[in-house]
This record gives C-alpha cells, structure tokens and sequence, in this order.
C-alpha cells in the first residue's frame, strides 16, 4: 500500500511518500510494460492478455502481430504489452456451422470468426479435420472417426455425436463484435490496475468523457495509491498533469501507412515504458517511421510545448520527438517545470517504487520502530539513491543531509524525508559565435 500524504492520518499500513520542488530535488523497477484496451475482432473478451514480440497472436486474436498496428507499433520498443479486449461477450455472437453430426463454433465472438473453415476429407476408412484461418491451417487431426474424438482448437470447439461426414470445407458465419461504450472502459480499469504496469496507452481514443474517466483513475492510482503509471491519449492537453502525455500528431511509416495521433499513443507509450530513468526521448525517432501526418511552423511548436503536448516533427526523411514532456504546464511551489519532464518524472516514479518496495518488504511489520530500525532503513534508501546516482538518474546526493528518517508522535509510524536532484538531458544549447 502507499501513495502520497499532508498529514499523517494514514488508517492502511503502507509508505506514504510526497515529492516537492522545495529543495534540491538491490531491484529496481521495471521498465518496458504497456497495457492497452483495444476494440478487436476476435480474441478472450474482456480478460488480461500478455502479449510479446514472440506470441502467436493468430492463435489469440485471428491476426499476425504486424496486423496489429496498436500491438506492432508498441511493441518496436516495450518488451511487453497487457492487451484487454474491450469487446464484452454478451453483446457479440460466435460464428458457427453445422455439418452433417458436427457443429463447429468459433472459440470467441466477433467478426474474424467469419473468416474461419472446416475442411472434413476422408482417409483410409478415417477422416482428417483440418480448421484454416483463410488460407492458414490452424489445426489439423488425423484419422478421426468421431465427432466426439475430435478436441477443441485455439480457434474452434466441435460439439455433437456420431460419425463424420467429408466435406471440401464449410464457412463458420454469423460471428458479431460486441460492442464498446463506457461500460467496456470501467470493466478495463478494474481489471489492469492489479497487474504491473509502466504506462497506458488510449488508443483510437478521442472521446473527451472517456479520457476524463482515465484522468481520475491514473490520479488516483498515482496519488493515492502510490502506483506511479503514465497515460498517454491524443490531444489532451487540458489535463495538465504530469502522470498524462498528450500526442499532438503522428507520423507516416515507411510502407506510406499513417499513424496518427490518436493510434500513435501506442508508440509513445512503448517508448516511454521501455525509455530507463537516465534517457529523454527529445529528439529521438519514432522507429520506421519517414515522415510526420500533419506538420506545424515554428510558433505552433512553441505553442504546442507551452501547452503540454507530445509532437513530432519531420527531419532529414524521419520522424524525431520534438520534447519528451507530459501535460503538466500549470506549475506550484511544489510542481515546478521539472515536473514536466518526463525523463524526471520516471526517476521520481522510479525512485517511489524501490523506497516503496524496501518498506513494504523488509521493514513494516519486520523491524522495530527504534534508532536501529530507522538507521536500518535510511542506510537502504541511502543504497537506493546511490545506484540511482551512479546511473546517472539523480546527481548532487548528499548522504548526510538529503536523506533522513525520523521518529514521529506515533509509535509505528516513521518519517522519511528525501532530497533528490534528477538529472535532465542536454535539451538546449546556446550559442554566441564572435566573428573576426
């Protein structure tokens, strides 16, 4: 349990950490996890799939990976994507048909299981059962006698009895995708929030009460809660919060494929989760990418920054990222500009769930809350820093100021106060060139 604490009215065990702009700002956390709900044709209805470069996704969601243009473009830089399938099974129909004793249904609802086939053919007294994809086998059994010898596939389950019939292939139809509405959404958060994840991407999202719906949800799983995940949806500047990035625009692939804003959140949020806590993506490339969708002049840009926004801009037949910053723009005593830099923000984040994980697994409900106990834990966040440190993440640590952990009024509870200066990239150079 954690989050972020004013007074210390805490009722869960837990650690409580706030960051501020106030002073000198073993495991670490993982990086390069993504999670995106997604409308598809066919796949588990709304249930976590794990999916990475290597997954078969033909056998999950009727599609070769590079089909899948929200999973193929996360994936050039996350090492793994938690996909939902919004689509709920109640309200979508499996494709089916019914040969002679055998009736064959799609393994989930939507319109790719229309795309499925059951070629019976005759062998030696026997019969093969061949299930194809359109012109891929998918599944094949051999010298079955039975309906009821046959076993389900990833793709299709038989049901019936008696003897099979040969067939040159019929057509599963009447497969419909169920629809997706808010409902889908809430059913999504629920479920993703108990897994690890680094970032969220809306994909194909442009409704204003949806992203609003997952503004509250990643602030209160990052304030509240202490899980420190990042947002990324289509022009959103307006949520000026540092747990959300808003992509202004998009870019044009190689093959002339367009991938515009609200499609490339998935690879911005794979480049943001896989991104370490000493890399900016400021002018790094988007991977394949040869051009941007919708270009800006020079004072757009600027705008666009001051605003909080994501952009690409076109640069020697590439797409590179103008500035690796969230929506943050409305800055406080305590959330100053740092606070919008992203590089920053994963350190900050980074930092959180290491001092987090040190508390929740070694220390509360383990050691005692004496001078011992508390110089114990200072000397394993001091640890911490110091790897940070020698990362190149954070800079300027002093061991003996900028980290303390005090006794508090009550008996179990621990006061730690940490100084962390992160480091940023070489974002801006200015030069004065004197001519002689």
């Amino acid at each position: 349990m954690g989050g972020t604490w004013t007074t210390q009215n805490k009722v869960r065990p837990g650690v409580y950490i706030n960051f501020q702009q106030t002073r000198i700002q073993e495991e670490q956390a993982k990086r390069g996890i993504v999670t995106i709900p997604l409308d598809l044709n066919f796949g588990p209805e709304q249930e976590v799939v794990e999916v990475t470069n290597q997954t078969d996704t033909r056998g999950i969601f009727g599609e070769e990976l590079y089909t899948l243009i929200p999973l193929n473009e996360t994936l050039k830089r996350a090492e793994k994507v938690l996909v939902f399938r919004l689509n709920p099974a109640a309200g979508g129909t499996k494709a089916s048909v019914i040969t002679g004793n055998l009736t064959a249904t799609a393994k989930y609802t939507g319109t790719r299981g229309n795309d499925l086939k059951v070629v019976i053919e005759a062998k030696d007294s026997k019969f093969n059962v061949s299930t194809y994809l359109g012109t891929t086998l998918m599944d094949q059994q051999l010298l079955v006698s039975a309906v009821d010898e046959l076993q389900d596939n990833a793709m299709v389950t038989f049901t019936g009895t008696g003897v099979l019939a040969a067939t040159a292939g019929v057509s599963l139809t009447g497969g419909v995708n169920g629809t997706v509405d808010g409902n889908a959404y809430t059913a999504y958060r629920n479920a993703i929030e108990v897994y690890y994840f680094n970032t969220c991407a809306l994909y194909d999202v442009t409704d204003t009460a949806i992203k609003e719906a997952f503004k509250g949800w990643v602030r209160r799983l990052r304030d509240d809660e202490g899980t420190k995940v990042t947002l990324v949806a289509e022009n959103y500047d307006s949520a000026d919060y540092e747990g959300i990035i808003s992509v202004k625009n998009g870019v044009v692939l190689e093959d002339g494929t367009v991938i515009d804003a609200k499609k490339a959140t998935a690879w911005v949020a794979g480049a943001t989760a896989a991104a370490n806590t000493n890399q900016s993506l400021t002018y790094d490339f988007y991977d394949g990418a040869v051009d941007v969708d919708n270009k800006y002049n020079y004072t757009t840009i600027e705008d666009a920054i001051h605003a909080g926004n994501f952009l690409f801009t076109g640069y020697d037949g590439k797409a590179r990222v103008e500035y690796d910053i969230n929506t943050l723009h409305t800055y406080t005593a305590d959330k100053g500009r740092l606070f919008r830099k992203n590089r920053v923000m994963r350190t900050l984040d980074a930092i959180n769930h290491d001092i987090t994980k040190i508390g929740n697994d070694y220390f509360i409900g383990k050691i005692s809350n004496n001078e011992d106990g508390r110089n114990l834990l200072k000397n394993e966040i001091i640890k911490c820093l110091q790897r940070y440190e020698n990362q190149d993440a954070i800079t300027n640590l002093d061991t003996g100021k900028d980290v303390q952990v005090l006794a508090s009024t009550e008996t179990d509870v621990v006061v730690v106060r940490i100084a962390a200066q992160p480091v940023d990239g070489m974002e801006k150079l200015y030069m004065t060139v004197e001519v002689k």
